[in-house]
């Protein structure tokens, strides 16, 4: 982009606030010009200020951001469907994408149409794709590949929606190299209408980083589906710690955006050998109360480094029957709050 050029989010920025100056935009928003000139730019801006330029404007955050579906907030009448439920715990390693991507899968077979959002470093796909990672590609599909990639990339900003392995299931993954894996096995890819998210999909499942309520991708869903936050934790001293602060972090989040909710808590990757039972299930009931699910999923290692397609779908394993588990008495949990509301 030639210096003075305005990016095509810059663009947006300008029409929602009716091409005012960029001196008139800042003053709305309390910003500096500076500020303002980054975003014209093409920068984007936090989440916080996208929450403020909607307020002031009446413009969708997602058509602010993709140029896609309606402009003004509000302009879709349509009941909502979709239900989003995000992974996060703020201490790392605590079974978050393998947890997402399985309950999933899990509710996928249960007829329900789902969408999984991966991380930035593709662990889901990893967990759903496990096996395409491990084939050779050669020289001349690479190239193609490449080329392809690149198209798609510019089309979609960087997100490949695909077909899994599992019926009902699709996954957005922003990762190249598992794009690059996926698009050279001859994955289907998918278009859905992200603007009408509520109606393609029954759940999307949102798995998280570190910073689990900062993302773009949290923000998007949580403005156009209700939001409910399952914590993993593996029941160990630095474990609980990230669940005392995630929830910390959600009780902020929740004074800006209200329609988050906060679900329970869930022992994953539990390691007897590591901590006592007893222990970790009273200092949840003690930061969560009533909210810590019942079904406990313990570590295997092996299923956690290999990955597999084949384990999701051939006689289950112990750890696919847990989350075969652990995923019915989410739904439970969630028809008791009337949050299916009969829509699946």
């Amino acid at each position: 982009m030639k210096r003075g050029e305005t990016s095509i989010f810059g663009l947006r920025l300008k029409e929602a606030f009716n091409h005012a100056s960029n001196t008139e935009i800042a003053r709305s928003l309390g910003l500096s010009n500076s500020a303002i000139t980054t975003y014209m730019d093409g920068r984007i801006p936090p989440a916080e200020t996208l929450i403020e330029i909607s307020r002031l404007t009446g413009c969708s955050i997602h058509w602010l951001l993709t140029g896609e579906g309606f402009k003004e907030v509000g302009s879709n009448d349509g009941s909502k469907r979709a239900q989003t439920i995000v992974f996060s715990n703020m201490a790392g390693g605590e079974a978050k994408s393998t947890s997402a991507a399985l309950i999933a899968a899990e509710f996928a077979k249960r007829g329900h149409r789902t969408l999984l959002i991966d991380t930035w470093n593709g662990s889901g796909a990893f967990t759903l794709f496990g096996s395409l990672s491990r084939k050779g590609i050669s020289n001349s599909k690479k190239n193609l590949v490449q080329f392809v990639r690149y198209i798609k990339r510019a089309a979609l900003g960087g997100r490949i929606f695909f077909r899994t392995p599992i019926e009902g299931l699709d996954i957005c993954t922003t990762d190249e190299d598992q794009q690059f894996l996926l698009l050279a096995q001859d994955v289907k890819i998918v278009h859905p209408n992200l603007s009408a998210i509520n109606k393609e999909y029954a759940f999307v499942i949102l798995d998280t980083v570190r910073d689990p309520f900062d993302s773009i991708e949290f923000l998007v869903t949580s403005l156009i589906t209700t939001v409910y936050v399952l914590i993993p934790t593996s029941g160990r001293p630095l474990s609980l710690r990230g669940v005392e602060t995630t929830l910390e972090l959600l009780r902020n989040k929740q004074k800006q955006l209200p329609n988050i909710n906060f679900l329970g808590t869930f022992l994953a990757k539990f390691d007897s050998k590591m901590c006592k039972l007893a222990v970790a299930v009273d200092k949840l009931n003690e930061l969560a109360p009533d909210r810590l699910l019942k079904t406990v999923v313990h570590n295997s290692r092996a299923f956690l480094e290999d990955g597999e397609t084949i384990q999701l779908t051939q006689p289950k394993s112990r750890i696919v029957a847990e989350y075969a588990s652990l995923a019915a008495e989410v739904l439970a949990l969630l028809e008791e709050t009337t949050v299916l509301d009969g829509s699946a």
